[in-house]
């Protein structure tokens, strides 16, 4: 019997192709620069930590929903 297995591929965009930091330029200019720095990690974190949270649940949400 012939096997059926796929090949598949995938890799991490963000931070390479993508700039997860460009968002910290728009909010320093609201909240100076260290302040936009730090609300756009503390932001990054949260939508990271949301999307591993409801993984480990089973409950899939797309990233665009999550965030």
């Amino acid at each position: 019997m012939a096997s059926s297995k796929g090949i598949v591929l995938a890799f991490d965009l963000y931070g390479t192709l993508l700039s997860t930091e460009s968002i910290a330029h728009k909010l320093a200019q609201h909240f100076g620069p260290e302040e936009g720095k730090s609300i756009a990690a503390l932001w990054r974190r949260y939508q990271l930590e949301y999307t591993w949270r409801l993984n480990s649940m089973g409950q899939y949400k797309p990233f665009s929903e999550v965030t």
